[in-house]
Order: structure tokens, then sequence, then C-alpha cells
């Protein structure tokens, strides 16, 4: 038969599972900054790439350019137009000096997706 001390010892190693179950195992800044980014773009389905381009990448620009995109009201998918504003800027500027996104930016990669669905609609012809 149990004791109440053996009762309490498992109550209390239950209580211990049940917290780092719930805890995010991140022992790296990059780890941090990858699943920051993931949670402002309510996008954890990449939270590895995200994590990679932190480990990679200039994390201020990063977590910049993650807060504006979340801000924006009018985009459905967040990580996707993230990525877009990263490397449009990257092949303009090779450092990925990334600048704040805004609606202009906005704009003007809308314009350039319909651009591109353009262009492949005359080459199938």
């Amino acid at each position: 038969m149990e004791t109440l001390n053996e009762k309490n010892q498992f109550a209390d190693y239950k209580q211990k599972l049940e917290k780092r179950k719930v805890d995010l195992r991140t022992h790296t800044k990059h780890q941090s900054i990858g699943l920051l980014i993931a949670e402002l773009l309510d996008d954890f389905a990449h939270k590895a790439l995200y994590i990679k381009l932190a480990k990679e990448k200039d994390t201020d620009n990063l977590l910049r350019v993650a807060k504006d995109v979340s801000q924006m009201k009018n985009i459905n998918n967040k990580g996707g137009y993230f990525m877009r504003v990263l490397y449009s800027n990257k092949m303009k500027n090779e450092k990925l000096d990334v600048p704040c996104a805004t609606v202009a930016n906005f704009d003007e990669v809308a314009s350039a997706t319909k651009a591109e669905e353009s262009y492949g609609d005359t080459q199938s012809e």
C-alpha cells in the first residue's frame, strides 16, 4: 500500500511532466526568434523554416518585417507574404537589408504577382 508521501511524490512528478510537455524546448537564441516569428505570423507549420532563417539572416530585420506583416489586416497568408517581402528585397539588395513592410510594398508585390501570373499564361499558349 502506498503511503501519503509516495502519493505526493508521484503527483509532483506528474505535474513536472505536464509542465515540461507544455514548455517550448528552445536552447539557442535563433530557435527562440524563429518560434517568435512563427507566432507573429500565425504559421506554426513552417516554424523550422523561420528557425533556419533566424540562424542564417539578420534577426533584427526578420523580426521587424514579421511584426509589420503581422499587423497588416488585409493579408490572408502572412507567412507567404513575409517570405515574398524578404526575397523580393533580397534580389534588390543581396545583404537582405529589408525595409519595413508597408501597404505600398503590398501593392508592389501584388502587382508583381499578377504580372508573373499573366506571363505564365502567355507562355503556356
